[in-house]
């Protein structure tokens, strides 16, 4: 009997310990409803920096493209001191062959795609562009049910509808909402021609986001990338196009210095570029 009970005893050391580990562990909990609406005011409050920058920028006759390069300036020095001079990352020394290959789709569709979305604004009305941008949500949900083979839930495909309706309506693009002044409008200013190019470039904007969200969720759950390097190298991109964007314009279209000068040095410019300085917090 006492040997029993010696056994019982050091048994019961040997799992104490192993139980008071598992007790120990933080446990893994789902986000809040509180993070959940925290995530939720993030989201509108970054689609109303983009969207009032847009409209400020172009009441004052700037080129959208031409004034983002100061922000991304900015942006790729920050992630670069961060990256590189704090946290020590490195590019691309310890990826793997297939994680570079997502690297590169998701830096091709994001800068593909915030390129196009503000290059369209040149053929369309800005109620018509945000309400095709904002389809994103629809093309995300069938792009990740064909590629991962899920069916789209009751919660989703409401939140579709609710999303595309509240766009709809608060936006009230030319196509839907066709007044006679905006008729006017748009007899005035844009043809059919710029009209279909104008849609088929933000369609084709709101479908390289998607798939750019996707890759980047793919690269942050499955390789663990840091998120920051992911930025950095869409904003050195971003920033490398919109650059030969300018020298292309102005080498073989407008082929003077001096309205280079003009276009880039001026107030207007100045307050342009300033006011989309905040996209960066929005990022």
């Amino acid at each position: 009997m006492k040997d029993d009970n010696k056994k019982e005893q050091t048994n019961d050391k040997l799992i104490e310990p192993t139980i008071i580990i598992n007790i120990d562990e933080p446990v893994k909990s789902s986000p809040t409803m509180v993070m959940r609406f925290v995530g939720i005011f993030y989201i509108l409050l970054a689609a109303l920096i983009f969207t009032g920058s847009i409209f400020i920028t172009k009441e004052l006759k700037v080129d959208v493209l031409d004034a983002l390069i100061p922000c991304y300036i900015l942006h790729s020095a920050i992630l670069i001191i961060y990256s590189k001079l704090i946290k020590h990352y490195s590019l691309y020394q310890q990826t793997k062959k297939e994680e570079r290959f997502f690297l590169f789709i998701n830096v091709f569709f994001s800068t593909t795609g915030i390129f196009t979305f503000y290059f369209a604004y040149r053929y369309l009305p800005l109620p018509d562009l945000i309400t095709i941008r904002y389809t994103q949500v629809i093309w995300t949900a069938i792009i990740t049910a064909i590629l991962y083979r899920e069916k789209p839930s009751i919660p989703m495909i409401i939140a579709i509808l609710l999303t595309t309706s509240g766009v709809i309506f608060v936006a009230q693009p030319n196509f839907l909402f066709n007044t006679n002044s905006n008729k006017n409008k748009i007899n005035a200013s844009n043809d059919h021609y710029q009209r279909l190019m104008g849609l088929i470039i933000v369609l084709y904007s709101s479908i390289a986001l998607s798939i750019m969200i996707i890759s980047n969720k793919h690269l942050l759950m499955k390789y663990k990338t840091k998120h920051s390097l992911i930025m950095l190298q869409y904003a050195i991109v971003t920033l490398c196009v919109l650059i030969g964007k300018v020298f292309y314009k102005y080498n073989f279209f407008i082929d003077s210095m001096q309205s280079f000068k003009n276009d880039f040095f001026n107030w207007k410019y100045l307050c342009a570029s300033s006011i989309c300085l905040l996209h960066i917090p929005g990022f």
